[in-house]
């Protein structure tokens, strides 16, 4: 009888707290007056059996109340010790003569609260609080001249409704688990086939996407159209564009976009070449590179304009550029210092 912390919520299974535990907690305390009042005796005429009598009740409160699967040890500790309390304060003034039967009602009480308990996860606690019950009467027992034995026959209807409970928490726990595990399984096969569908979704939006881009060009390529310079221009555009999005992810923040667009519109080459691959720059880095790269190829009318991100040591990016105009070369090279997430 494990009293380790699983993944699971039982209470949450059975609804505690809610109208239902309200329900339980009603036609307990219902119980227990009717028994203490009517057959209570001698013991519910003293302070210390009206004060027995609250004990029960707020013990019900508290194992009925919200809380952790398994609950608290210290709330659990208070649980376990209040129906042996309850037991002191009525066998205070029980009579010694005869069996107490119903006078005893604290035995009853106690028990449903201990069966409570071990359904909320604390079996051993229920079963200590059990045995502190039985100590309580055997006590009784001893100080009234009778029989030991005639205390722990006071509790044998009552091991038999702990033994069944404390088998119905166990079962319900393996219960728990296992339809625990199921729901797991279930939620990473809901994860991975919502993960699926997005990737099929993205994949069949590129797809539009590109299609929106390349059909016309392609209808007109497959014709026997004259290809004009704008339109042989348009498709140098459209093809650096597409390379980009194959190459160039990290470079395809404005206002970088902008300008390669209108340098390409000027008829400047532009290349790119990501040796950062896959590594997703934050958008404040990417943001500073795109003006670099902005101001680069502002600055070229013609030509061609060759750019390369590269990280050759931890938390920098270099941009590197050649530009050729009419056979002229020019170098430079930016560093960026940065954090790579």
């Amino acid at each position: 009888m494990t009293e380790s912390q699983p993944s699971f919520d039982v209470p949450a299974l059975l609804k505690l707290p809610s109208i239902g535990s309200s329900v339980l907690f009603v036609a307990y305390s219902a119980t227990v007056l009717a028994l203490a009042y009517t057959a209570g005796g001698d013991p519910m005429r003293t302070w210390q059996g009206l004060l027995a009598l609250v004990l029960a009740l707020a013990s019900a409160v508290l194992v009925l109340a919200a809380g952790t699967y398994p609950l608290a040890r210290g709330r659990s500790a208070l649980i376990a010790a209040a129906p042996a309390v309850v037991a002191y304060l009525i066998t205070l003034n029980l009579r010694p003569d005869g069996l107490p039967g119903w006078t005893a009602w604290y035995v009853l009480s106690g028990t449903l609260v201990l069966l409570a308990l071990a359904v909320r996860g604390r079996i051993a606690m229920a079963w200590v609080g059990f045995a502190a019950v039985t100590a309580v009467n055997i006590l009784w027992a001893v100080r009234a001249g009778r029989n030991p034995l005639d205390g722990l026959i006071m509790m044998q209807a009552a091991v038999a409704i702990l033994v069944f409970g404390s088998l119905f928490a166990v079962g319900l726990r393996t219960l728990m688990g296992r339809l625990h595990a199921y729901s797991e399984t279930e939620h990473k096969r809901a994860a991975s086939s919502a993960a699926e569908i997005a990737t099929a979704e993205e994949r069949r939006d590129r797809v539009v996407e590109l299609d929106a881009l390349v059909r016309e060009p392609l209808t007109i390529l497959a014709s026997d159209l004259f290809l004009s310079a704008d339109f042989r221009s348009r498709l140098r555009a459209l093809e650096g564009e597409l390379r980009d999005r194959v190459s160039g992810a990290n470079f395809l923040v404005e206002p970088a976009t902008v300008a390669i667009r209108a340098a390409r519109a000027r008829g400047v080459d532009v290349l790119f070449f990501d040796d950062v691959g896959l590594v997703q720059l934050h958008l404040d880095i990417k943001t500073r590179l795109a003006a670099t790269m902005a101001t680069i190829l502002d600055a070229v009318d013609r030509g061609s304009a060759t750019l390369r991100l590269s990280s050759e040591a931890p938390g920098t990016i270099r941009l590197s550029a050649v530009t050729e105009v009419d056979g002229d070369l020019h170098r430079s090279t930016q560093v960026i210092h940065t954090r790579m997430g």
